[in-house]
Order: C-alpha cells, then structure tokens, then sequence
C-alpha cells in the first residue's frame, strides 16, 4: 500500500518536471533567437559629434569627427553659427606630476572645442592682434618659461606665439587673487581650445598638462577617410 503510494506522488510530480523543463526550453530557445547587440552595446559606451559648421576637408572629410567615452562625460552644443563641444577629465590623474590640476572641488576639469569658420572669431587670435597693435593696452612685463608676460589693468596674459605646431596658447590670469588660469589655444584653424585649470600647474609647467589633453583629444579623434577631390 505504501508502495502504491509513493508510485502515485511520483505520477503527480512528472507534469510538474514537464513544465519547468519547457519553461527552461523557450528560455534558452528566446536567448538564441534574440542574441545581445555587442556592437550596439559598445557604440552606446561613446558619444559621437562632428562639427557641422566646418566645411569638409577634400582630403580628410572626417577630420573633425570626434568619438568620445561616455566616461569623459561628453557634451554637444550648437545655436546658430556656434558650435561646441566639450568634456571632463575626473582626477587624481595618475599620469600627471602635479598635486592639484583641477579648478574646483568636484576634481574635473573641463574641457571646451570650439569651432570656428574665421580666425577673428577666436579669442586667441583677437588677443594676440590686440597686442600687436601700437594702440594695444597690454604692458610687456617679461618672460615666464616659453610665454611673454603681458599685463592689462588686474589681468595678466602669459602669450606663446607659436607652439612646436606653430599654434598660439595664451594663458589669462584675471586676477592675483584666484586660484586658477584659463587657458585658450588652437587645436588648428578651425577649433579652439579653453581650459580652466588650478595655479599649482604653474606656467612654466603648462606643456605637461596641454600635451596631456592634445593627446586624448587625439584619441577621441575618428581615423581620417581620404576622399578625392572633384
């Protein structure tokens, strides 16, 4: 009779093992008729912008194409004719001999492009034509490092006229009693660059970290794509 029994719990317990071994099934089955988009996956890890205002280059149409990881949280802004785009570097920055390189106290810097279709519409190319000029209000004071020391009421501008690329920086101090600088310079002749940064860089050591953001701007920058010229 107990027999019996356990012969009759075991009947009752098969259309239960039939179940879960369907629901297991179509589980597996849904998994392989519906696989995960790797490539989907990764492109959403980055943000891609171009900047539309610049014409494009016969030579290399993607040259302003930038492909960058959503880590640096990435930015785009256009309004008309202006155009800019932008992202933060998170510190500590292990690769940088510095103890502080952040203006504030969320440690990230902040990095700005900004796009241009004429030089005049540059800051940096408007300041250095400002010192130029005989009527200029800027003093030269000096040399610091590389850059000439010029000054202007409470605003002190250090100038280097030409980098290794023949490409301006200029670094404005607004005033003695702030902690940071605010670099601007040319990424080339359509792009403009502006960072502000923390003093303890110091002047003379700016090239570390301007290098330092060339070379991941660089690294977000899409492989160039030669087209014939018609």
């Amino acid at each position: 009779m107990i027999l019996s029994k356990n012969i009759v719990k075991s009947l009752l317990l098969i259309p239960v093992f039939i179940i879960i071994a369907s629901i297991g099934s179509l589980i597996a089955l849904d998994s392989v008729q519906t696989p995960v988009n790797i490539e989907n996956n990764i492109q959403q890890q980055y943000k891609k912008v171009r900047f539309s205002s610049i014409p494009l280059n016969a030579e290399c149409n993607n040259f302003y194409e930038y492909q960058i990881p959503l880590k640096y949280k990435p930015y785009y802004y256009q309004r008309g004719v202006r155009e800019r785009v932008g992202f933060k570097i998170k510190t500590p920055i292990y690769k940088l001999p510095f103890e502080k390189v952040t203006p504030t106290s969320a440690n990230e810097l902040s990095v700005n492009l900004r796009a241009v279709k004429h030089e005049r519409n540059m800051w940096t190319f408007n300041t250095l034509s400002g010192i130029q000029t005989k009527e200029s209000y800027y003093t030269h004071i000096g040399k610091v490092g590389e850059f000439e020391k010029y000054t202007k009421g409470h605003i002190t501008l250090y100038v280097l006229k030409e980098d290794k690329n023949n490409l301006p920086i200029i670094v404005e101090d607004f005033s003695s009693t702030f902690s940071n600088f605010r670099a601007y310079r040319l990424l080339n002749n359509y792009i403009e660059i502006d960072y502000i940064f923390s003093k303890k860089v110091t002047i003379e050591k700016l090239h570390i970290l301007d290098k330092y953001i060339l070379d991941l701007i660089g690294s977000f920058q899409i492989s160039c794509s030669k087209t014939t010229a018609t």
